[in-house]
């Protein structure tokens, strides 16, 4: 076995001496040409062309699409600084950064009003006790980084006229609470099992799934 290793893998000259050193070529070299060959050929699949990107909407030109009610940051900000008002001053709060404290004072203003770049924010006073005049810089800091320009804010304790964003979050929990009630109570198969075991439903324990 070991002499006939021996011989397959010698040049074929030695087999053959009319054969010159032109026609030198090992027979291990050859084999190995012919696997990769046949290796090559079968197993290579084709690559698949890249899936297709999803369309992009047109948009007109010089128009950048904006989501609704929501204020643009960076180009434009003097507009959107003109678009502040209290419908909106809820979306520009969570853009600011504001943590701690400094937030809960700021998610507890309403924005009572907006002469250019002055703008008036009037404080819950349910929560005036947390408020000192160093978060009025803060704020008015964070603002100015948003609409990246000079501002000046007033904040006052006060009584409310409109809707805080603390206080429009909590009509909006509130609501959904009301709505999951309802969706549950109209389920017939809960009012069947209710009446078949003379049951009472729970509502404190129904919590609406946050979206």
């Amino acid at each position: 076995m070991i002499l006939l290793r021996m011989v397959a893998f010698r040049p074929a000259a030695v087999i053959d001496e009319s054969l010159n050193a032109g026609n030198l070529v090992p027979v291990g070299a050859a084999s190995a040409s012919s696997v990769a060959r046949e290796v090559d050929g079968p197993a290579k699949k084709p690559v698949s062309a890249p899936a297709a990107s999803q369309p992009v909407p047109h948009v007109h030109a010089g128009v950048a699409p904006v989501a609704a009610n929501r204020l643009p940051v960076s180009e434009g900000v003097a507009c959107a600084l003109e678009a502040l008002g209290p419908d909106n001053w809820h979306q520009v709060l969570e853009q600011l950064g504001l943590g701690g404290i400094v937030y809960t004072i700021a998610r507890n203003c309403e924005l009572r009003g907006r002469d250019g770049a002055s703008l008036q924010l009037v404080l819950d006073r349910d929560n005036a006790a947390l408020f000192n005049k160093g978060h009025t810089g803060q704020i008015r800091a964070a603002l100015e980084n948003y609409f990246g320009q000079a501002l000046s804010l007033t904040i006052e304790p006060g009584d409310l006229q409109g809707e805080t964003p603390a206080r429009r979050q909590a009509r909006l929990r509130q609501e959904r609470q009301q709505a999951a009630v309802a969706i549950i109570e109209a389920d017939p198969l809960l009012q069947q099992l209710i009446a078949r075991f003379d049951g009472e439903l729970d509502r404190a324990s129904i919590t609406p799934v946050d979206p």
